[in-house]
């Protein structure tokens, strides 16, 4: 999230949309990473984050909540979430969290995309 945040902010664009399958699937891992308050506000609608990009919470059954382009992070999504993603008019960036090594190394050569790794 950091990443994607840090490249709304360069790049001008006010609006980050974290993608999970269900919210169900913000437990553990993403509430680990992003913080449970986070995760907690998101699931109640869109709010600010950092430097006035605001974060939102898109599943396969809640639709993205902006309007305009935004940014995309997806989360441990299938393959056909992604594709749906992708094809999202707002999308104009996408950061992909895969679940697997495997499914990573199938997006980059699909995409001819780099891994940016997080900060230990």
């Amino acid at each position: 999230m950091v990443a994607a945040i840090a490249y709304a902010v360069k790049n001008n664009f006010s609006q980050v949309v974290l993608a999970v399958h269900a919210k169900g699937n913000l437990d553990n891992v993403i509430s680990d990473s992003i913080g449970k308050d986070v995760v907690k506000k998101i699931q109640k609608g869109p709010t600010s984050v950092i430097q006035g990009v605001r974060l939102g919470l898109t599943t396969e059954r809640i639709a993205v909540p902006f309007l305009g382009d935004a940014v995309f992070v997806a989360a441990h999504t299938s393959t056909s979430y992604l594709k749906k993603l992708e094809a999202d008019h707002k999308c104009k960036a996408l950061f992909y969290v895969p679940w697997r090594d495997e499914e990573l190394a199938e997006f980059l050569v699909r995409h001819q995309s780099h891994e940016i790794k997080a900060d230990a």
